[in-house]
Formats: C-alpha cells, structure tokens, sequence
C-alpha cells in the first residue's frame, strides 16, 4: 500500500514577535486556519489562552483558538517569487492541557489553511494525489 499525500503550503507567518516558516495542509474541510500547537511552541511567543477564547475540537483534542493579530503570510511563488497576504488575525490552538502526555499526543497536528483563507483571499486548489501535484491559486 502506497502512502497517501496530502496537499501542504509552506508560508512565513510574520507578526508582532514572531517570524517563522510554517508548513500547513491545506485543509478544504476545515472552517478556519490556525497554527498548530507545534508551530506555535516553535516560536517561543508567550501565548496564553484568554477565557474569550473560543474552544475547538481537533483530532479528538481540546483546544483554545486565539488569535494572532496584525498577522502577514509570506509564499514563494513557483518562480521563487515572493508575494504576502496581509491578514487581520490567523487563529492559533493553545493546548486547555500542559501535561506531556498531551503534548506528545498533538505534536504531530499540523497547521491548517482553512476556508476561511480561501474563501477570503479567493483562492483555489488544484490536487491531484495520482500526479503528486497540488496548485494553489490565490
């Protein structure tokens, strides 16, 4: 049995106190993008959940979705060419637990591109697993 492929973007997420390159699956069932628990303790940026934030479900976990403000999201072009999407805010998942047993358990959660960011920025994927190509217009 061949292994599946799953359609990923890589992005810098440039914001106030974090500059990192993230690589996100694009996730056309999912209503929202956020940064995963893994890229976000990557970036070393004191986040801490807010009793306003929402809590979501991922993967059979429970999460905060906060946000990360006055966010900038920079593609390389297939021309190496770079070009950004200023965005009001991207989500992020804060763990509602610390303990290691759940961190092991959802380091491996990626990154996702929701619809939201399609839907706003009017982009499009193209995914063809049989031709291992995946495009994404934007």
């Amino acid at each position: 049995m061949s292994q599946r492929l799953f359609p990923f973007v890589s992005f810098t997420l440039s914001a106030p106190g974090i500059y990192k390159i993230i690589n996100a699956l694009i996730d056309t069932g999912s209503p929202f993008t956020v940064i995963s628990p893994r890229d976000l303790l990557a970036t070393r940026y004191p986040f801490r959940a807010k009793r306003t934030d929402q809590i979501v479900f991922l993967a059979g976990h429970k999460f905060y979705r906060t946000q990360i403000n006055r966010a900038k999201l920079l593609f390389k072009t297939e021309n190496d060419k770079i070009f950004d999407i200023n965005v009001r805010s991207i989500g992020a998942l804060i763990p509602t637990k610390h303990d290691q047993k759940t961190i092991d358990a959802i380091i491996s959660i990626p990154s996702l591109v929701g619809n939201d960011f399609l839907e706003d920025h009017n982009c499009s994927l193209h995914f063809n697993p049989n031709n291992q190509t995946a495009d994404l217009e934007c």
